[in-house]
């Protein structure tokens, strides 16, 4: 969801503020009118920077974790690689000593000629 839909903007508020005036309390000035929408446009536009800064720091985040995830499934690519070839050469031993307990049996030398 993107920040800007989940939390009210601050124009919004100073409008709501402007609209929530006491009735017995006089209108400003029409001279303060232009004043009072400039602040309003800039702290709406401080807003949209601020919610923007915010999506960039949560884009730097989501990049971090799949850098995380990507090295993650590296290392364990590596250990089952390491692991196959431990086992590859633990086969080739066993099945030389095999070789060498049954020439033994059969009353070979262990090693062919």
């Amino acid at each position: 969801m993107p920040l800007a839909v989940a939390a009210p903007t601050v124009a919004e508020g100073v409008a709501v503020s402007l609209s929530s005036r006491h009735p017995h309390t006089p209108n400003p000035p029409a001279s303060q009118a232009p004043a009072a929408a400039a602040a309003a446009a800039a702290a709406a536009a401080a807003a949209r920077l601020g919610d923007e800064e915010l999506e960039r720091e949560l884009e730097s985040e989501k990049a971090g974790i799949e850098e995380i995830r990507s090295k993650n499934a590296a290392a364990s690519a590596t250990a089952a690689s390491a692991t196959a070839a431990s086992a590859t050469a633990a086969s080739a031993t066993a099945a030389t000593r095999l070789t060498v307990l049954l020439r033994g049996i059969e009353g070979l030398p262990p090693h062919p000629a």
